[in-house]
Order: structure tokens, then sequence, then C-alpha cells
């Protein structure tokens, strides 16, 4: 039975990406795959109902498999149990209670994916550190490295190294930008390799795969959509939050700037959440009525509004959905979006 140990050096690197990718390609291979999480900080601030751990009851679900989500994990994190740990009054040995369940998750696998924390340090103070953890369960490690730039690359390849010792299989260096990219199959691979340090992966960085769609982004404010419903599918390529217009130097009386200039600025496509919509409020906040004959105003300005359908983007090569939240939210928000 192989275990394969899979830490970052930075949050939303890509590591349960890259176990569920490992996890369904064994799988088609005929191999029987465990999933495990030794350490979990999502119950920092447990809330009843929720599950232990996202990450873990996710892969469970992606791949099939049978034990519930808290067997997945050994240990979960909370403030209570740190502090009982730190002043010696706990009482417990957290290093065996990982062993115990992962050996439970391990029993009748051919592989078990183990996944680590968002850095090499997450868990070392109370004894649960990569190192040690990896040596515990007799695992091999292959650190998830996010591309942030050429020289912190190198740095961060290093320090898993260093950290790690024997136990490191090689590196998986994810999210390199095209610009990047030759630097990093030219440069970096072949001097890593030369220090000992096996780069068995480089992953391109694909916004797409970053991106929400238009309806998720709905969904989580509690919004509706003002125009182009049928379009919650589209993805979010650019994500710009701000006011209609702000302060500035006052633009030329020969040349008005139309409000909503820098969405227009950004290319591809984006949502537009417009705020300080007067015409929903009551009393005195309300804008007042056009005049007769007169254009309708803009949204929260009282001043007509640019030419061109609002709909769609200046750059000609996106899309604007127009959100606007509910004004209770799931957040308690009380004003509309």
């Amino acid at each position: 039975m192989k275990t394969l140990y899979i830490p970052s050096l930075q949050s939303f690197s890509g590591k349960t990406a890259v176990c569920l990718a490992l996890g369904r390609r064994l799988q088609q291979d005929g191999y029987r795959v465990g999933y495990f999480k030794p350490l979990s900080t999502q119950m920092w601030e447990p809330i009843p109902g929720q599950t232990p751990d996202e990450d873990a009851d996710f892969v469970r679900r992606t791949l099939g498999l049978e034990e519930p989500t808290e067997a997945l994990v050994g240990v979960r994190l909370t403030p209570s149990l740190l502090r009982d740990t730190l002043c010696g009054c706990l009482g417990r040995d957290l290093m065996a209670e990982v062993r115990a369940a992962y050996e439970r998750v391990a029993a009748g696998r051919d592989v078990v994916l183990v996944e680590g924390g968002a850095s090499l340090r997450e868990g070392v103070g109370i004894g649960l550190g990569p190192a040690e953890v990896a040596d515990a369960l007799g695992a091999a490690v292959l650190p998830v490295i996010p591309f942030y730039n050429e020289m912190n690359l190198v740095d961060d390849c290093a320090v898993a190294q260093l950290r790690l010792g024997p136990r490191l299989l090689g590196v998986l260096v994810n999210g390199v930008p095209k610009e990047s990219w030759d630097f990093v199959q030219s440069v970096a691979r072949p001097c890593l390799e030369g220090r000992g340090i096996r780069v068995l992966g480089v992953i391109p960085r694909e916004e797409r795969l970053r991106a929400i769609s238009v309806g998720e982004l709905a969904q989580v404010l509690g919004a509706e959509f003002l125009t182009l419903p049928e379009r919650s599918d589209v993805l979010v390529e650019n994500l710009v939050v701000g006011a209609m217009g702000g302060p500035g130097p006052a633009p030329h009386p020969a040349h008005p700037q139309p409000q909503g200039r820098h969405h227009r600025r950004r290319p591809g496509r984006h949502p537009v959440g417009r705020a300080g919509d007067d015409r929903r409020l009551p009393g005195p906040h309300r804008a007042p009525a056009p005049a007769a004959g007169g254009p309708p105003p803009g949204r929260g300005t009282g001043r007509p509004r640019p030419p061109g359908p609002p709909e769609h983007d200046g750059d000609g090569g996106g899309h604007r959905a127009g959100l606007r939240q509910d004004p209770a939210g799931p957040a308690g928000e009380t004003g509309p979006l």
C-alpha cells in the first residue's frame, strides 16, 4: 500500500484539485483509492449542522468513498483544543489519533492520498507539522508549489526540500502564466533538478478554472437579475467592486465621462452590481421623478443613462449582467447591490 502526502506552501494552491485528479485517474486504472486529511482547521469556529471539513466532504462525494466525512479527518482543530494543547493540559496524543484514523481509512486500499495544510508550518506548534505527519504515516511528499513569480518559485521549492528532507518525492508547480512558461521549463526546472528537487509536473494557469458563473454569484449574494437572466451560466472573468463614479479629476466640460467608464475599460465578461438604487428607497431618499418627456434616470444618480444597450460590454467582447442584491440577503445586508 502506498501513501502520498500532498501539502502546499500557500492557501488556495490546488491541493484538493490535485487529490481529485490523481484519485480519479488511479480509480480508472483499477486501484482502490482512499483519502485522508490529518489536520483540519476549517472547524476553527464550529457551526452547528455544517460538515466538519468541506474539502474532505467534496473529495468523498467526488471519488465515491464509503466513509463518512468525519472518518476522513484525523484531528479537527478548535480554539479550545489549541489552548489545551499549548498549556499541556490536553491529556491526548494527537499524533496517535491521526495514525489510528489513517489506518482505518487505509484498510483495504492500494493508495491513500493525504491532503496537507496550506503551508509547511501548519500544525507544527501542536506536533502535527507536515514533516512529522509524513514520518508517522510513512508517506512520500508531493507539495503543490503555486507560481507567484520566478524568484519565489525557486525559493519555495528550496524551502520544501529543506523542511521535508528525504521524504520529498518531488514538486508540482501550479498556475504558471504563459509569459513565464519558458522560464519554468528551460531555466528553473533544470536548476531545481540539479539540486536534487524533481519537478514532477508543471500546470499552466487557466483563468477559466478559477471563475464562477454569474448565477453562482447571484446565489451567494441573494441577488436578482436586472438583465439577461438567461445568461446565468456565463463565467465571470473579471470582478470589479466599486461605485459607478468616484473621486478624481473633474472631466473637461467638452469631454464628459459617462458613468460606468471603468467597467467598460476591462475586457471580458463581468457582472456589474449596481448600488444606490434610490428608486427602491422610501421617503426622502427617493430620486425625483424625471420630467415629462425627459430621459429615464440612471440608477442611483438621477442622470441620463449613457448611450448604448447596458447589457453589452463597450469593448465588444463580453457581456454585463446586472445584479441587484436582495435587501434581506444571506449576510444580513440591508442595501441593494
